[in-house]
């Protein structure tokens, strides 16, 4: 008989950078996430999952002003890639041309 409890493992050999693909900045958050894990050396060895969840916890109980310095980073961050990405395409590039198709 056969054995009906065998796991298939799939792969995706596809490479992550795509060629005409829009790269993505990580968002205000995931900022905070970086800076907090650097910062703190109690959190480099703690699971992710509980780093996550810790982490989420920070980030709600963080005064609006803090939260804003991490939103303006990510705005400058995703402005300075939006324009190397437009210059190394093509002069009509705009972000929110491809946003709006």
């Amino acid at each position: 008989m056969a054995d009906t409890n065998i796991r298939e493992t799939r792969y995706n050999l596809r490479p992550r950078a795509q060629v005409g693909r829009i790269p993505k900045v990580a968002n205000c958050f995931l900022i905070f996430n970086s800076n907090l894990r650097r910062s703190k050396p109690r959190y480099v060895s703690m699971p992710a999952l509980d780093f996550i969840r810790r982490s989420s916890h920070e980030w709600r109980r963080l005064p609006e002003k803090r939260k804003s310095l991490y939103r303006r980073e990510y705005e400058i961050k995703k402005y300075d890639l939006e324009k190397s990405f437009q210059a190394s395409t093509s002069p009509q590039y705009s972000y929110m041309d491809i946003l709006n198709m």
